[in-house]
Protein backbone atom coordinates (compact mmCIF):
# COMPACT_ATOMS: atom_id res chain seq x y z
CA UNK A 1 0.00 0.00 0.00
CA UNK A 2 1.02 3.40 -1.21
CA UNK A 3 1.88 6.06 1.33
CA UNK A 4 -0.62 8.62 1.92
CA UNK A 5 0.43 12.81 1.54
CA UNK A 6 -1.46 15.39 2.59
CA UNK A 7 -2.96 17.74 -0.13
CA UNK A 8 -5.45 20.83 -0.31
CA UNK A 9 -7.95 21.82 -2.91
CA UNK A 10 -10.34 24.57 -3.16
CA UNK A 11 -13.93 23.83 -4.54
CA UNK A 12 -17.34 25.04 -4.94
CA UNK A 13 -20.32 23.97 -2.35
CA UNK A 14 -21.78 21.34 -4.29
CA UNK A 15 -18.32 19.46 -5.06
CA UNK A 16 -17.66 19.64 -1.57
CA UNK A 17 -20.97 18.06 -0.85
CA UNK A 18 -20.31 15.46 -3.62
CA UNK A 19 -16.72 14.83 -2.20
CA UNK A 20 -17.61 14.20 1.61
CA UNK A 21 -21.06 11.84 0.07
CA UNK A 22 -19.39 9.88 -1.99
CA UNK A 23 -15.78 10.02 -0.56
CA UNK A 24 -14.58 10.27 -4.18
CA UNK A 25 -14.82 12.40 -7.87
CA UNK A 26 -13.08 12.21 -11.13
CA UNK A 27 -13.51 14.89 -13.40
CA UNK A 28 -15.55 14.97 -16.81
CA UNK A 29 -14.91 16.96 -19.76
CA UNK A 30 -18.64 18.38 -19.00
CA UNK A 31 -17.59 20.01 -16.08
CA UNK A 32 -15.03 21.55 -17.23
CA UNK A 33 -17.38 23.24 -20.06
CA UNK A 34 -19.38 24.46 -17.97
CA UNK A 35 -16.94 25.98 -15.39
CA UNK A 36 -15.21 27.79 -18.43
CA UNK A 37 -17.40 28.60 -20.62
CA UNK A 38 -16.27 29.51 -23.89
CA UNK A 39 -12.91 29.93 -22.68
CA UNK A 40 -13.03 25.73 -21.75
CA UNK A 41 -11.16 24.94 -25.59
CA UNK A 42 -8.13 26.95 -24.43
CA UNK A 43 -8.17 24.54 -20.50
CA UNK A 44 -9.27 21.28 -22.85
CA UNK A 45 -6.55 22.04 -24.87
CA UNK A 46 -3.56 22.23 -21.98
CA UNK A 47 -5.56 19.29 -19.96
CA UNK A 48 -5.00 16.93 -22.93
CA UNK A 49 -1.56 17.31 -23.54
CA UNK A 50 -1.07 16.95 -19.45
CA UNK A 51 -2.78 13.94 -19.32
CA UNK A 52 -0.67 12.47 -22.32
CA UNK A 53 2.14 13.32 -21.12
CA UNK A 54 0.85 12.12 -17.23
CA UNK A 55 -0.51 8.60 -18.42
CA UNK A 56 3.85 7.87 -18.77
CA UNK A 57 3.78 8.73 -15.11
CA UNK A 58 0.89 7.64 -13.04
CA UNK A 59 -2.22 5.11 -14.40
CA UNK A 60 -5.47 7.59 -15.15
CA UNK A 61 -8.32 5.96 -13.40
CA UNK A 62 -10.43 4.53 -15.58
CA UNK A 63 -13.64 6.25 -14.80
CA UNK A 64 -11.36 9.91 -14.19
CA UNK A 65 -11.17 12.18 -17.96
CA UNK A 66 -9.13 15.07 -16.48
CA UNK A 67 -7.06 15.33 -13.63
CA UNK A 68 -8.45 16.64 -10.00
CA UNK A 69 -6.08 19.63 -9.14
CA UNK A 70 -4.63 20.01 -5.62
CA UNK A 71 -1.41 21.88 -3.71
CA UNK A 72 0.70 20.72 -1.20
CA UNK A 73 -0.46 23.66 1.05
CA UNK A 74 -3.29 25.36 1.70
CA UNK A 75 -2.54 28.86 0.73
CA UNK A 76 -1.50 27.69 -3.05
CA UNK A 77 -4.86 25.99 -2.86
CA UNK A 78 -6.15 29.15 -1.65
CA UNK A 79 -4.84 30.93 -4.44
CA UNK A 80 -7.52 29.93 -6.90
CA UNK A 81 -10.72 31.95 -6.05
CA UNK A 82 -13.59 31.44 -3.84
CA UNK A 83 -14.56 28.20 -2.35
CA UNK A 84 -14.40 25.98 0.44
CA UNK A 85 -10.73 24.35 1.23
CA UNK A 86 -10.76 20.87 1.47
CA UNK A 87 -7.66 18.69 3.41
CA UNK A 88 -7.09 15.38 0.93
CA UNK A 89 -5.20 12.22 1.81
CA UNK A 90 -3.89 11.10 -1.50
CA UNK A 91 -1.76 7.73 -2.32
CA UNK A 92 1.57 9.38 -3.12
CA UNK A 93 2.03 7.05 -6.45
CA UNK A 94 -1.20 8.87 -7.52
CA UNK A 95 0.16 12.10 -7.46
CA UNK A 96 2.15 14.50 -9.73
CA UNK A 97 3.55 17.33 -8.78
CA UNK A 98 4.53 20.39 -11.18
CA UNK A 99 5.64 24.00 -11.01
CA UNK A 100 2.49 26.26 -10.82
CA UNK A 101 4.01 28.96 -12.57
CA UNK A 102 4.74 26.96 -15.42
CA UNK A 103 1.59 25.42 -16.14
CA UNK A 104 -0.05 28.80 -15.84
CA UNK A 105 1.74 30.30 -18.88
CA UNK A 106 0.55 27.00 -20.62
CA UNK A 107 -3.08 27.85 -19.62
CA UNK A 108 -2.43 31.58 -20.90
CA UNK A 109 -0.72 30.63 -23.89
CA UNK A 110 2.35 32.62 -22.73
CA UNK A 111 5.24 30.50 -24.62
CA UNK A 112 8.60 31.29 -25.09
CA UNK A 113 10.74 30.46 -27.37
CA UNK A 114 14.84 30.67 -27.03
CA UNK A 115 16.80 31.13 -30.06
CA UNK A 116 20.83 30.07 -29.96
Amino acid sequence: MSTKIELWTQQSKKVKELLFDQQRLTVKKRYIEQKYGSEAKIFLKAYDFFIKEAKKIVQKPNDAEYPFWAAADPQTALSGGGGFLIQLKVPKDRVIFFDKKKWNQILNLSYWIGYN
